[in-house]
């Protein structure tokens, strides 16, 4: 892939995630003080959401201070980026700009093609997100106002990476569907569907629930089966409660508890010519 080095490694997620393991746990055991963390500053937008988690996972470890976060560069006045975040590590002394996104995107047409993945906005598109990604944000800190601002921190050279996380949610209706050009062939993924095509591709009899946006980064699972409803319970609560487009989720049964098989993305039936 021609962008290759401007991503993060693979090996600096594993050692990240074995690294913090131990307080992942303690997390699961006793999630207020990220619940806490998050409620300090309630982000409505899921790109903020993701940034506070990266945030509050840069304060935790041992490996990196954090020197800014969301630092805004302006030019004449005006202002032409933002670093989401600038980090030292403390063992290397070593400087990072790292720019993150979250994405949550739909494969129309032919899906080895970047501009074929489109948000709920089909204004927004992998495309233009890489595009914007590879040429402007990850070289803020090349351009003179950026570099001003980094010198004035006391940063003389500095490594600029991406972190993009998110799904991609392939069409329902076809069997086939190439991957995205690129792309980590394990990267989470989902199908995607019609509300009009609801009862016609989905099991009736499975038990599924509609996820909350805070809802959408990651598996879910439900300990008790009295939270879920079956096909016809998601149709009804489409038609009074749920705003399209949303996420659902089925479900089945493992080890005792009901986890997810499947993440769904439900559109309207105009789009994606609604917007």
């Amino acid at each position: 892939m021609q962008y290759r080095n401007h991503y993060l490694e693979a090996a600096f997620f594993q050692e990240e995630s074995e690294a913090f393991a131990d307080t992942l746990f303690q997390l699961d055991l006793n999630p207020r003080p990220l619940q806490a963390y998050l409620h300090r500053k309630s982000p409505n937008r899921l790109g903020r959401y993701f940034e506070r988690l990266i945030q509050f996972w840069l304060n935790k470890t041992v490996r990196y201070k954090v020197l800014a976060f969301n630092l805004q560069v302006n030019e004449n006045k005006q202002t032409i980026g933002e670093f989401d975040f600038i980090t030292t590590e403390h063992e290397s002394g070593e400087n990072l700009h790292l720019e993150v996104a979250v994405k949550f995107y739909l494969g129309v047409g032919v899906t080895r093609r970047w501009s074929q993945w489109v948000g709920a906005s089909t204004r927004d598109d992998l495309g233009k997100k890489l595009a914007r990604l590879h040429h402007w944000q990850l070289h803020l800190g090349n351009r003179s106002a950026g570099s001003a601002m980094l010198r004035e921190m006391g940063i003389q050279n500095i490594t600029s990476k991406a972190w993009v996380k998110g799904r991609f949610f392939y069409p329902k209706a076809f069997e086939k569907h190439p991957l995205p050009y690129g792309c980590n062939p394990y990267h989470e993924r989902g199908t995607w569907v019609f509300a009009h095509e609801m009862e016609k591709l989905l099991p009736a009899d499975q038990p599924y629930r509609w996820v909350e946006r805070a809802d959408w980064f990651a598996p879910l699972r439900q300990e008790h089966e009295k939270e879920l409803v079956n096909l016809r319970g998601i149709l009804q609560q489409m038609e009074t409660v749920v705003s399209l487009p949303a996420q659902l989720v089925r479900y089945h049964f493992h080890d005792n508890e009901w986890r997810e098989a499947e993440r769904i993305s439900v559109v309207p039936k105009a789009w994606p010519n609604s917007n």
